[in-house]
């Protein structure tokens, strides 16, 4: 390998792939399915959507550059280590709300994947979500570098897909999507539930914090950070402008996205779609399991043994059983509005305010 390649393989994991592999952990489940969009920001009007899009974003970069650095100065790679640094003796906190947000995940993406099987693929929703979830416990036995691989790829493939269905929909659509984006008063409301919204999203961040091996300086650090924000909410932007002229009539739809794609009538771009967001699913359910289970291995590697593949992959069928029954039980909208929304309230008390308060000041260089 050449100088050049090398040095730009090196820029390439510092600055991009800790963001990609977030985007993969996160845009996955609900997100495109467009029901969180619809939930927490196009419920409260188009231009409102907008100013809380932008806010969460600007939330979330300020939150990775602070846990990147911290990170990377204190050399921590697990969610154990790195809560320990900033949260002290109150960190056993975080693995308590840690399970509950990875159950909440995942059963939101089987019940994602059930209404999306049923809806748009004709399946049983049964078959549909256990399928993914057999995928998920599969992914899970990779080990970290496969898994950075192959999720930022998919970022690849999934930013395409969505590039090409907001041209599509931007082709159809663009009067609905003007009209519905004239300036108004942003109720309080909207800001509140962006906020919230980036809260329970901040909470990932101890489960991905392996990607930050790839910073070795504190520019990496932050660049890295800033840029994750944008890199994790440019789907949300994306679908912000493809759901607006369907809206108000999708805030109650499960699947809102299916919605566009009918309005479409592109078969060729249903399929594309189709394959995209089972994917995010799939890589949604992968990310959260492999951060469990990268907890597990290092406290087996502290008493001397091993977790191996087959380990990974039954601590993953554990968590996917008792997901796909919560699943069955609530359904999709009831886990995205009620679930996500006590779950911030959660990680906000007990991860974020204590990561962007003392986590921050560790991180300013008079705290050196």
């Amino acid at each position: 390998m050449s100088a050049s390649m090398a040095v730009t393989e090196s820029r390439w994991q510092r600055l991009l792939v800790p963001g990609f592999v977030i985007r993969s952990v996160l845009v996955g489940a609900t997100f495109s399915t467009g029901r969180e969009v619809t939930e927490f920001f196009l419920r409260y009007g188009g231009f409102a959507a907008l100013i809380g899009i932008i806010v969460t974003t600007v939330i979330y970069s300020g939150a990775c550059m602070i846990a990147f650095e911290l990170a990377r100065r204190f050399r921590v790679l697990d969610y154990k280590n790195f809560c320990k640094v900033y949260m002290g003796r109150w960190w056993p906190l975080y693995e308590i709300g840690f399970l509950f947000g990875v159950l909440l995940t995942l059963s939101t993406i089987a019940a994602a994947a059930s209404e999306f099987g049923g809806d748009s693929l004709g399946l049983s929703k049964t078959v549909t979500s256990m399928s993914l979830m057999g995928a998920i416990a599969v992914l899970v036995a990779l080990g970290s570098r496969r898994l950075e691989r192959i999720m930022s790829l998919w970022s690849i493939f999934f930013y395409s897909a969505y590039a090409i269905l907001l041209v599509c929909a931007a082709m159809s659509f663009m009067h609905a999507i003007g009209a519905k984006l004239q300036p108004a008063p942003v109720p309080a409301d909207a800001i509140a539930s962006a906020a919230i919204y980036a809260g329970f999203n901040c909470s990932i961040l101890p489960i991905v914090i392996f990607v930050a091996r790839h910073l070795h300086t504190r520019s990496d650090a932050l660049v890295a950070g800033a840029l994750a924000g944008p890199l994790v909410m440019a789907a949300g932007f994306a679908l912000l402008f493809i759901l607006l002229p369907f809206t108000p009539g999708i805030v109650d739809v499960p699947v809102p996205i299916t919605q566009v794609l009918k309005g479409l009538s592109m078969p060729w771009l249903m399929v594309l779609i189709r394959v995209a967001i089972l994917g995010e699913l799939a890589l949604n359910g992968t990310g959260l399991l492999h951060g469990v289970n990268e907890r597990i291995a290092n406290g087996l590697e502290s008493r001397g043994r091993k977790l191996t593949g087959p380990m990974r992959a039954g601590v993953a069928l554990g968590a996917i059983a008792f997901s796909v029954f919560l699943a069955a039980k609530v359904g999709l909208i009831d886990l995205v509005a009620e679930g996500f929304r006590y779950g911030a309230y959660l990680f906000l008390v007990i991860m974020v305010l204590p990561l962007l308060t003392r986590g921050l000041w560790m991180v300013l260089p008079r705290a050196r």
